[in-house]
């Protein structure tokens, strides 16, 4: 829109631009998306290219507008450029189609789904891991006591033992005990 704009002559009615037709369509060249492109005077007459984009639904801020809309059943992202001219500002505006941004927009969301899955992966294995660590002490008391006979009445070692499971071998070896007398 900036480089159409800087081509726009005033005319005594109108505006025209002096750039060739080739030239407007060198600017329309896009390899993933359509461009369209319009220059209306200031009476809103076509001076050049498709007649196919709509007056910008709002006025310009700082001298520009930017809007959604849809052409031959496609949606476009519009840029509305408004140059001054005597009789009234003239708007160029230039709309693309969304495929570029529809591919960024899937690729940010693939990568960073595919960083949470990984986080994801990570966290878990990493809680598997942990309680598994976690728990193997207790295992190895159970293994230990599974493996007794039932007139096996001695104490159960507390060396080598978590203190977290001191409470626990403390009342088996005192109910152990009162067993044993028993």
């Amino acid at each position: 829109a900036l480089a159409i704009a800087a081509h726009i002559r005033p005319t005594e009615n109108s505006v025209s631009v002096d750039l060739s037709t080739q030239s407007l369509d060198v600017l329309r060249i896009d390899s993933q998306d359509r461009v369209f492109v319009q220059v209306r005077g200031p009476d809103g007459d076509l001076v050049a290219g498709t007649p196919a984009l709509p007056h910008p639904p709002n006025g310009p801020v700082d001298g520009r507008s930017f809007y959604n809309t849809k052409i031959d059943g496609e949606r476009v992202r519009v840029v509305a450029l408004w140059v001054a001219h005597p009789r009234g500002p003239a708007i160029v505006q230039v709309a693309e189609t969304y495929a570029k941004r529809d591919i960024m927009i899937r690729e940010m969301l693939l990568g960073a789904l595919l960083s949470e899955l990984f986080i994801a992966a990570m966290a878990i294995a990493l809680l598997w891991y942990g309680v598994g660590r976690g728990l193997e002490p207790l295992e190895s008391l159970r293994n230990e006591i599974a493996a007794r006979s039932p007139q096996d009445l001695r104490a159960v070692s507390t060396s080598g033992k978590p203190t977290e499971l001191a409470p626990i071998v403390s009342a088996l070896n005192a109910l152990l005990g009162q067993l044993q007398s028993a």
